[in-house]
């Protein structure tokens, strides 16, 4: 996948998430209120119609006072005009008065005359609700609500229905009246299905404005990343041309050094071996001095000795074998050595801590900063001393390159994107989560790295140490 599209989804994805988050957050809180709301609703919808069943209870009270207090006095025909007057107590479609004996009896039923002259008191609503039981022992404690399933007269359908109930005491009579609430759920359903209502409407709008802010932010991060990711592409073409000519450059260099140096070295060797034959061949058939015989050797020895110094030099610019065997202090100083006697520049080398305390991959980073940060010296510098310090711990790795050139402009420099020397330099350093700092002025440039020894061998201890 291209690198900008990479970072257009590490953009939207988190405002998706997020959007997501709130959204639902935002249907659980709509649905806790919604609940709560419906809750509210339906008690204050069912206290409505306790209070006006009450209200139905007190009136039927009250026209029944005057016979009810006859009955108590044993007037046979008052407690008929009580269950009469009940039966004729009616309202609304389905709004009618009940009478039982607290045996269970019923003793009036408008509705459902069939009822009467029965005990009912075993009765059961198909949720398992003893009704009638209930209703009496409400009305013997005093007066209360029961709530239970009843055919509703307008339709014989089965009903959730709220009752009242009073007991007359003194006749072992209790009557109460209800009203059916099935036109709560129906309300209460009506509001929920507006709530759903109300949040798919929210998801649409949430869904339409993540998409207008996914376009946009597409949009967005494409028009400003554009430039910066063509030049990042035009960088790296150049980073990689440069690679390839340093590359082109380096075994040219190395070519160069063999046929100009070991090559003519062997070819003169060769020559000078023919040489010696020729004249042994001539000794023995006219007796030629042996004396001229051993210095063509003698020659071609040392011009053998040459090609083995011209070599090692090679392989040492290459890979020096010190840094492998002895370690990045002494491959330094080393080089150091072959530095002051083929160049003009002293250098000076000082070094605190151990060697053995670094890892190789270290070793070789900073022996390969080494090289490069001489060998621009050496090209572009015109420096008369460097001074190359080396610090090592068990926590960090300092080293600094100091020399007295002319310096450079470090900032125009790495705006023209610099040499592939000292952006190499850089490459390496971090790779070992390490920094690298460049100060440089008309009197000198200063090198500054510091690497974490997070890898740090432990010290081993000398014989005369541990005495």
């Amino acid at each position: 996948m291209n690198l900008k599209y990479k970072m257009m989804l590490l953009g939207t994805i988190p405002l998706i998430i997020v959007i997501m988050l709130i959204s639902l957050m935002f249907i659980l809180q709509t649905r806790s209120l919604a609940a709560n709301e419906i809750q509210l609703i339906e008690q204050t919808l069912l206290d409505e119609k306790k209070a006006t069943i009450k209200s139905h209870t007190t009136l039927a009270l009250a026209a029944i006072k005057p016979d009810y207090e006859k009955a108590l006095k044993g007037d046979k025909t008052a407690l008929a005009n009580i269950a009469k007057t009940l039966s004729q107590m009616q309202y609304g479609d389905n709004g009618y008065f009940y009478l039982y004996h607290i045996d269970g009896t019923n003793i009036a039923h408008v509705k459902q005359p069939f009822r009467i002259g029965k005990n009912w008191m075993s009765l059961e609503d198909i949720e398992g609700n003893f009704v009638i039981r209930d209703l009496i022992k409400a009305g013997q404690n005093g007066g209360g609500f029961t709530q239970y399933i009843w055919e509703r007269p307008s339709t014989g359908q089965p009903a959730p229905k709220i009752s009242y109930n009073v007991e007359l005491k003194g006749l072992d009579w209790v009557f109460g009246t209800g009203l059916y609430t099935d036109d709560l759920n129906e309300k209460t359903s009506e509001i929920r299905a507006n709530v759903q209502q109300s949040i798919e409407n929210s998801l649409l709008l949430t869904a339409f404005a993540t998409i207008i802010s996914v376009v946009i932010i597409y949009i967005f991060t494409f028009t400003l990343n554009t430039r910066e990711l063509t030049r990042a592409d035009q960088r790296l073409l150049e980073l990689n041309e440069r690679i390839l000519t340093t590359q082109e450059e380096e075994r040219s260099r190395v070519s160069k050094e063999l046929h100009d140096g070991v090559s003519q070295l062997i070819t003169a060797t060769r020559f000078d071996i023919e040489h010696a034959r020729k004249k042994l061949s001539m000794s023995y058939e006219n007796h030629v001095d042996i004396k001229s015989l051993d210095e063509s050797l003698g020659g071609a020895l040392d011009k053998l000795k040459g090609v083995g110094g011209e070599i090692r030099r090679i392989s040492h610019d290459l890979r020096p074998r010190d840094l492998d065997e002895l370690g990045l202090f002494a491959a330094i100083e080393a080089s150091l050595v072959e530095l002051n006697r083929r160049s003009t520049i002293i250098y000076d080398f000082k070094f605190s801590g151990q060697g053995s305390m670094l890892t190789t991959p270290i070793s070789n980073t900073l022996f390969r900063v080494f090289q490069e940060a001489t060998t621009n010296i050496e090209k572009h510098a015109k420096a008369q001393y460097v001074l190359i310090e080396l610090a090592v711990n068990d926590k960090f790795v300092h080293m600094k390159l100091s020399d007295d050139g002319i310096g450079f402009d470090v900032i125009t420099t790495k705006n023209k994107h610099g040499g592939i020397g000292i952006y190499n330099m850089r490459q390496r350093i971090e790779s070992h989560h390490g920094k690298m700092e460049i100060n440089s002025s008309e009197t000198g440039t200063i090198l500054d790295i510091l690497i974490p020894n997070i890898t740090a061998k432990p010290s081993v201890k000398t014989t005369k140490e541990m005495v």
